[in-house]
């Protein structure tokens, strides 16, 4: 199956994407995706990813980079089974996770120890 190249362009007016999808002779398609339809997309894009057996590690390595959000929006409630946790990424939207009980506890004592001088 031939590789295909995707190219991903906002709208002057910022309401849209154009994307594009080619393949290798440069043949394809395009179209427009307001914020709903590229929510979508990301969403069923991380579903599939999840499926693949290339899985993403299961720990960070220390010498790994990773864009980090600055001060982000965020949310918790505690759970019947744990305890829910929220953070706002503006690419991403809202990544939710459930912590239970001892990862919590430990997340908590972790950020407590040593906090960054402000």
């Amino acid at each position: 199956m031939s590789p295909l190249r995707f190219e991903l362009t906002p709208t002057d007016d910022g309401q849209d994407v154009l994307i594009r999808v080619l393949d290798e002779d440069g043949d394809g398609l395009e179209g427009l995706a307001d914020a709903t339809d590229l929510d979508e997309l990301i969403a069923r894009l991380g579903e599939l990813r999840a499926l693949l057996s290339d899985a993403v590690p299961e720990r960070l390595e220390p010498t790994g980079r990773v864009a980090a959000i600055r001060d982000p929006a965020w949310w918790c409630q505690p759970r019947k089974e744990d305890f829910g946790v929220c953070f706002r990424h503006p690419g991403y939207g809202w990544l939710a996770f459930g912590l239970p009980p001892h990862e919590a506890k430990a997340l908590g004592g972790w950020l407590l120890k040593d906090p960054p001088e402000v």
